[in-house]
């Protein structure tokens, strides 16, 4: 064997257009001879998809022929087609391998496979279809070991000239634009079918990794911000992860799809080599290219799995190397763009052919490739002692703010770490070619050798300390008498349970490759920015504090008392507009229904007299009678981590997928979006959504709302201070005194005032003349004062995170 170490790419427009063209003309070709079968499939159930070996499709070819079923004309349609467009499709992929098509087409597998496909086509479309007797005698012989009548050959080269005819080309309407190729009945044993998919899925995960690679670029140059790439990298590799589950289960184990891509791109192995075999180091091309094609060319498949190997041989003689990790600069862990330019130029192949039984040139290419990615394999070892020792302080039972799941490759490493049997997935490896990728993108900015300062791993710990800060202080204002009560029992817990996390993650001493990594801490700062949101927003949503602050502030605009804009207060009416006041826009009347119906209260008729008003139904906990207005998951597509939520898939579908109207539809699933959108576009999209959040003069991804609230709890204090100081009742009040019984210091009495108010404004409002000196209401002009003494000079950066 004597292959050609060559540049495999991506599956060109018109070889992709011909595969999906193949798989649905099989599809129907298998469905109708499974049809057509003696017991046929009940007409009330749907026939589901089927795999069938090439053999079984000859076995089912046979008995439609003896019962003498005519094929209609779509399935004979489809046959040629299948017989033409795979004999395409085996000529061009072989092409891309830089592999001899004679060679392969010489092989018992495929001379097998074409050779009972055009036993399959004789039988049911024989040259004399009157010829019953013949018929029949040719079937009661082996039709494996009897020489076929075979016009595969013949019709193949006759068809190939017509190959531009309409029924060799997917229409619009074909059903492989609407049918998942998973969801398509298909040969079981066709190699062909196996190596484009297995193509397809690398060069698919390659373009992931190249996606994220632009996406750290961008945010070493500070246009993306170190938590949405990190956002975004999670996102990837989920995909990613969800990709690699569907497809395993169609083509065996994580480990052989390496292998089964290696041998089809062109590396020689022998056909009963092992799994480390397999990955004997073979260098290939190099050369320059616009995106990132390691995984294509295999290097970025082979180099990982032999640093694994290495590291699981080190355990064996050093079981404690797992404990302990290397604490060093983040920039000494990887090449300069200069020496990679230098080990590019020095171990270059020219690309002649080389014999696999040549020990001496396999052994030089061992070497070779050892002395190349030298720097890899030991970062990548120390990457690994870095996974373990994180795993150790997760295990030790510390609170920490994100899921276990969303940490990078600790699930993923995790088997591999415990069992030394355990085989090196294909999600790990692509795994730690995104860790590298990124890592590399971050720290070299450009093409000369100057090193990113911005170590990630001191932005994480930052951002740590400032929510951390954030909580204390918010918790410090709950310990006023005024503001007693103004947390529910569960938020105080997750409050305490999150500053917990902060402290112990500001207080690990790891500072090794693993949490320098930009993707590890990016992924941290994303957790911790998403827990914070999700937190802030549940407590904004409380016992009416927040929204009940905008409802003031939006009464006290509306009604022309002079009051001056507060920047941050506008900022929040505007972005939190649906949720608090239930429409697009600020109200300008009935106030305090407004106000109530954003509580949770229930439209009421009194007396039939047309005055409406709304009451409360019965508390939920703590005495909080409010309803759960602002969700975080719907005001921030940030917010859920790792995989997204309904609402972001919704927005990456748009003008991609036809909205299914029927009451019995499912909504879009993963395949329908795979099969509509490429992994990277997906991601680019969905970056596109979320980017928006992040940027901006009031961003909603950087709003600190534990800031925001506490300025709230600060805005009842000090209308609670001047209305419950002596004579510090609005004269609009004074001559109802019962309405002031629980006139107490709490913050209670300050929200109790404005509902009184607005009560009375939306009253006066219903006549002229007394709506025209509401700008003079006593009430409002108190709360004004105590609004603008608290937000006065607060500008509203003081109101996002910095860190972020």
């Amino acid at each position: 064997m004597s292959p050609r170490l060559g540049r495999p790419g991506g599956l060109s427009p018109s070889l992709r257009t011909r595969y999906l063209k193949y798989k649905a003309d099989t599809a129907i070709v298998i469905d109708w001879l499974v049809l057509k079968q003696v017991v046929p499939t009940p007409k009330k159930t749907k026939q589901q998809p089927t795999r069938l070996a090439v053999r079984e499709i000859l076995c089912l070819a046979e008995d439609v022929a003896r019962r003498a079923v005519e094929p209609p004309a779509e399935v004979r349609t489809a046959l040629d087609a299948v017989l033409v467009n795979r004999r395409f499709l085996t000529k061009e992929y072989e092409k891309i391998n830089h592999q001899s098509v004679e060679k392969v087409a010489a092989t018992d597998r495929h001379k097998h496979f074409n050779e009972t496909l055009s036993q399959a086509y004789d039988l049911l479309f024989p040259s004399n279809p009157d010829t019953t007797a013949s018929r029949e005698g040719y079937m009661s012989s082996d039709p494996v070991s009897k020489a076929p009548t075979n016009r595969f050959k013949v019709l193949s080269d006759l068809m190939e000239d017509m190959s531009d005819s309409r029924c060799f080309k997917p229409a619009s309407d074909d059903r492989s634009e609407h049918e998942s190729i998973s969801q398509q009945s298909s040969i079981q044993d066709d190699s062909l079918d196996a190596a484009i998919a297995i193509h397809v899925y690398i060069v698919e995960l390659e373009g992931v990794i190249s996606t994220i690679k632009d996406t750290w670029k961008a945010a070493a140059e500070g246009s993306v911000s170190i938590t949405l790439a990190g956002w975004l990298t999670n996102f990837g590799f989920e995909l990613m992860r969800v990709t690699n589950e569907k497809f395993c289960g169609r083509f065996g184990d994580n480990d052989s799809i390496i292998a089964k891509y290696v041998h089809n791109a062109g590396v020689a192995i022998h056909h009963d080599a092992s799994v480390n075999d397999l990955f004997e180091p073979h260098l290939r091309i190099l050369g320059e290219s616009s995106c990132y094609r390691g995984c294509s060319e295999a290097f970025d498949l082979m180099w990982p799995h032999t640093a694994m190997c290495a590291f699981r041989k080190c355990l064996e003689i050093a079981p404690d190397l797992a404990h302990s990790s290397e604490r060093r600069g983040f920039a000494t862990f990887f090449r300069k763009p200069i020496e990679i330019k230098a080990s590019e130029k020095q171990y270059l192949f020219t690309g002649k052919e080389f014999d696999i039984n040549d020990e001496v040139a396999g052994q030089k290419i061992s070497n070779d490739i050892h002395q190349h990615f030298h720097k890899e394999y030991s970062s990548l070892i120390s990457v690994l002692r870095g996974i373990s020792c994180a795993a150790e302080l997760r295990a030790a039972g510390l609170p920490n703010f994100q899921k276990h799941k969303t940490v990078p490759l600790m699930v993923e490493t995790a088997p591999f770490l415990k069992d030394e049997t355990y085989p090196i997935s294909t999600h790990l490896v692509m795994g730690f070619n995104v860790l590298f990728q990124s890592s590399k993108s971050f720290l070299w900015m450009g093409d000369d050798d100057t090193a990113n300062k911005t170590n990630c791993r001191i932005e994480a710990l930052r951002l740590a300390n400032e929510i951390k800060l954030s909580l204390d202080e918010l918790m410090q204002c709950g310990k006023d008498d005024f503001v007693a009560g103004s947390h529910n029992s569960d938020m105080l817990m997750r409050i305490v349970h999150f500053s917990s996390a902060l402290r112990a993650f500001a207080l690990e001493p790891l500072f090794d490759i693993y949490y320098q990594c930009p993707w590890v801490a990016g992924s941290q700062m994303s957790a911790m920015l998403g827990e914070a949101q999700q937190i802030g927003m549940h407590m904004l949503d409380q016992k009416g504090i927040f929204g009940g602050v905008l409802h003031l502030y939006n009464m006290i605009r509306q009604v022309g008392v002079k009051c001056p804009k507060v920047p941050i207060l506008e900022a929040l009416c505007d972005l939190f507009c649906n949720e608090v006041f239930m429409d697009r826009s600020r109200p300008s009347d009935k106030f305090s229904v407004r106000h109530q119906r954003f509580l949770g209260g229930r439209l009421e008729r009194l007396n039939g007299r047309g005055w409406a008003c709304l009451s409360l139904g019965r508390p939920k906990e703590d005495m909080d009678f409010t309803k759960q207005r602002i969700n975080g998951p719907d005001v921030s597509l940030f917010v859920e981590q790792h995989e997204g939520n309904d609402a972001l898939w919704g927005r990456i579908a748009e003008g991609v997928i036809k909205p299914r109207h029927s009451k019995k539809s499912k909504g879009i699933t993963f395949d329908d979006l795979f099969r509509s959108l490429p992994l990277q576009r997906t991601i680019r999209k969905a970056g596109t959504l979320v980017e928006p959040e992040f940027f901006g003069t009031f961003p909603v991804a950087k709003i600190n709302c534990f800031r925001v609230y506490k300025m709230c709890l600060e805005i009842w204090k000090a209308i609670t201070i001047k209305y419950c100081a002596p004579g510090g009742i609005p004269k609009e009040f004074r001559s109802h005194t019962f309405l002031h019984h629980a006139n107490e210091e709490y913050i209670t009495s300050g929200i109790t005032l404005h509902r009184l108010t607005a009560i009375d404004v939306d009253k006066r409002m219903q006549h002229k003349d007394m709506a025209a000196k509401l700008k003079k209401h006593s009430s409002l002009r108190m709360m004004r004062d105590a609004i603008v003494g608290v937000c006065g000079d607060q500008k509203l950066e003081e109101f996002l995170w910095k860190g972020v």
